[in-house]
């Protein structure tokens, strides 16, 4: 009979160095393809919303025998939304719209109480039902939401309203601040 005890059954190999650190390479060159394929979808905020309004103490520069090329260009307007507290919490939050060319972008900032197991909304209203904008995002008492849309439809909203949602629906539930443009 075969002495088992001596042969290499059962016994586990060991893995040799030169292809243990081929194994740690690609991992680590997976990783690094994974990190660049993947770029940066693990963040909230919308390519869109990094656009801003250039400063407004810039000056004209004058390009010789191309004097014209402003001429087609877009004139952008901003509205600020006077926001009042409706419940005494010691909120705030800042609402700024611009639109022209057809273009509307609303940014809403707010510091508002950490909300236990509910949602933030915010609404744009002006004549007939309110229009739900979005939920929005933060932690904390610092909450956001920034849009872009098309001026003909969103123009028409003349005010801004916060609320706190406990269902998702496309009903307003209770009112925690609101203003005007």
């Amino acid at each position: 009979m075969r002495d088992l005890a001596r042969s290499d059954l059962g016994r586990r190999r060991k893995t040799s160095r030169s292809k243990l650190l081929l194994y740690i390479a690609a991992f680590i060159v997976l990783g690094v393809v994974l990190y660049y394929v993947g770029g940066d979808t693990g963040t909230t905020q919308n390519r869109n919303e990094l656009i801003a309004d250039a400063p407004t103490d810039l000056t004209p520069v004058s390009l010789a025998g191309q004097e014209n090329l402003a001429a087609n260009a877009v004139s952008l307007n901003t509205d600020t939304a006077k926001m009042k507290d409706l419940r005494d919490e010691d909120s705030s939050a800042t609402v700024v719209r611009s639109y022209g060319g057809g273009a509307y972008r609303l940014s809403v900032n707010a510091n508002l109480p950490d909300p236990v197991n509910v949602n933030y909304a915010v609404w744009l209203t002006g004549t007939g039902n309110p229009w739900f904008v979005e939920y929005m995002r933060g932690s904390g008492r610092d909450w956001y939401v920034n849009i872009a849309g098309k001026e003909s439809e969103l123009l028409k909203y003349d005010g801004v309203l916060i609320s706190l949602e406990r269902t998702k629906d496309n009903k307003v539930e209770e009112k925690i601040m609101e203003g005007s443009f």
